[in-house]
């Protein structure tokens, strides 16, 4: 289990926002079955990624396994760099 939240943001295009999460840092696979897109840093030994994003209509489903904060940091920052502002916040809300 990780730390999940979703990050908001006005996306235009899918095809754009699979191609750009594809391009973020430690991307590693995309995920067919979970329609999921994982994440893994390069010291990481284990089964499961650092983290997993999934596409929502108002934004992106993220899961921290464990990345770094330099990880988490370098994906909102990309997020709001391509969209303008993104609102975090925890996914049990």
């Amino acid at each position: 289990m990780g730390v999940e939240y979703r990050v908001r943001f006005k996306r235009r295009d899918v095809a754009a926002l699979d191609a750009y999460l594809r391009s973020l840092p430690c991307f590693s696979e995309y995920d067919g079955e979970w329609r999921s897109y994982n994440y893994r840093e390069q010291a990481s030994t284990g089964n499961m990624p650092n983290a997993e994003i999934r596409v929502e209509d108002d934004g992106i489903y993220l899961c921290d396994y464990g990345m770094s904060r330099h990880l988490f940091g370098c994906v909102v920052t990309a997020l709001v760099s391509r969209f303008g502002s993104v609102q975090i916040e925890d996914y049990e809300r």
